[in-house]
């Protein structure tokens, strides 16, 4: 499931909390993320940053960066680096991300290294090892 930046506990911060002013839109979000989570399924969250400005040659000059879970209340990332994350969870043989959420940025390389997508989602899964 995609759904936003800021769903989780940083619903109401800045800027991600912006969304809440047009029809409570990270609300509902997180209504969804809490239905998919209590029904069982096997599935993975993906809570990107702010998509309406970076274009697809965006991931040519920023790399993306995962995050755990409500680490994050803003960022940008194109539409092209979230589309292959989702390809790469699908993909994922074993599923290592299964019933995790990640957030999703994009920033220049002198603050997120150049890796693929399984590389960025493994460095927040170990990350979650050692919390959990």
């Amino acid at each position: 499931m995609v759904t936003s930046l800021g769903t989780g506990d940083k619903m109401f911060t800045w800027p991600a909390g912006i969304l809440n002013l047009f029809w409570g839109v990270l609300f509902q979000k997180k209504r969804a993320e809490e239905a998919l989570k209590g029904s069982g399924l096997k599935h993975t969250i993906i809570r990107p940053g702010g998509m309406e400005r970076p274009k697809d040659d965006f991931k040519y000059t920023h790399n993306l960066e995962c995050y755990t879970e409500d680490s994050l209340s803003g960022g940008v990332v194109s539409r092209r680096q979230v589309a292959e994350l989702v390809s790469a969870v699908v993909m994922e043989d074993p599923p290592i991300s299964q019933n995790m959420c990640f957030e999703v940025i994009a920033q220049t390389p002198e603050f997120a290294p150049n890796r693929t997508m399984a590389d960025a989602m493994a460095a927040v899964i170990e990350i979650c090892g050692e919390q959990g």
